[in-house]
């Protein structure tokens, strides 16, 4: 009986400690050019139980983690050597209950590439009962997006919410792109909507990957991709990843966005946007709202957020649209307070 009762609390112990360390940044990630020498990633880890904790840790490199990269760790007891991949069993990081800084140095060694590392952090000297793994993505390139944080604050009423992510290319060479967007299947909303708009197309609504045979030319200078984020009157957050490939097949990656979505609840204020069925959509001359008697007039706005065209609704839901250049727009809807019932968005032909 003593035994068991010994066992449990050891199992509790270790079930407790599992759940209770955290760590920032939430992304970890070292996006740098290959010449630029030794890098630091501080990593801060939070033991969040009123007990110590003794950690170790393992770095675990996948296959795409290049022959010339170099890393090391600087944890609480000691800086290790360049490739060291775990910590010496006999100096165990002792972490009281608090916030802890850990160092992740790497030095891509003028390689380009990108991988994944996973620093996998353990309770025992033999590596076995692990408590946290942290994943770190080390990209050697001489691409950059900007803003370095990506971010969506909204709200679930917002209707359509645009990020432009400009990927700088400082290096005399071309790459070419293509892209795909991983979704958290944890926390995605079936009733969220989203599209991008490369530097060959607008795509239609949670289409999450580019045409293989328009792949994009990311050319000296700047890039511009366009996030668009629909939450349909649904609240919630997630992350949503846009991941960079150099080939159709989408097995060699050389770049990592990741976006946090935002999307707190509304006010009982706000209005209802509903999504807006126009039609015919791609459309050349006209397009032809839905019947719906709350609506008064519409605005016509470009894909840069720019008012085209200002109509008034009297008694037909056609709009002329053949004197718009080609390319995306955006039509919104008002009822007779000029509040914004309804959003959609067409391609003009």
């Amino acid at each position: 009986m003593k035994r068991f009762i010994l066992l449990l609390c050891f199992f509790l112990s270790f079930v407790i400690a599992k759940a209770d360390i955290t760590y920032k940044p939430s992304h970890l990630a070292v996006v740098v050019a290959p010449n630029s020498g030794d890098q630091l990633l501080e990593i801060f880890i939070t033991n969040t139980l009123n007990t110590q904790l003794p950690v170790y840790w393992k770095l675990v490199k996948d296959n795409s983690f290049k022959q010339n990269w170099e890393t090391y760790i600087c944890d609480l007891e000691s800086c290790y050597d360049v490739n060291v991949d775990q910590s010496n069993p006999s100096l165990p990081n002792n972490l009281k209950p608090g916030t802890h800084k850990f160092e992740f140095h790497f030095n891509p060694k003028n390689a380009l590439g990108n991988a994944y590392v996973a620093l996998k952090l353990y309770s025992d000297k033999g590596f076995t009962k692990e408590i946290k793994t942290l994943n770190i993505n080390l990209n050697a390139t001489y691409l950059k997006q900007t803003p370095s944080e990506l971010a969506i604050n909204t709200t679930p009423v917002s209707g359509d919410n645009k990020l432009n992510i400009i990927y700088v290319n400082s290096h005399d060479t071309t790459y070419t792109v293509f892209w795909k967007v991983i979704k958290d299947n944890t926390t995605w909303k079936p009733q969220w909507e989203t599209f991008i708009c490369d530097l060959e197309f607008c795509y239609g609504n949670n289409v999450d990957e580019i045409m293989p045979s328009l792949p994009n030319k990311f050319k000296k200078g700047n890039s511009l991709i366009e996030f668009h984020f629909f939450p349909n009157n649904v609240s919630g957050n997630t992350s949503i990843t846009l991941k960079l490939y150099s080939d159709k097949s989408f097995t060699q990656e050389i770049f990592s966005s990741v976006i946090q979505i935002n999307n707190g609840v509304s006010s009982s204020h706000d209005i209802v946007i509903e999504k807006l069925n126009v039609s015919p959509n791609p459309a050349s001359d006209f397009i032809y709202l839905p019947e719906n008697e709350n609506i008064r007039s519409v605005e016509i706005i470009n894909s840069n957020g720019q008012l085209i065209k200002s109509t008034q609704i009297n008694h037909t839901s056609s709009i002329q649209v053949n004197d718009l250049s080609t390319g995306l727009y955006f039509i919104k809807a008002f009822d007779a307070k000029s509040q914004n019932v309804g959003i959609s968005k067409f391609v003009k032909l």
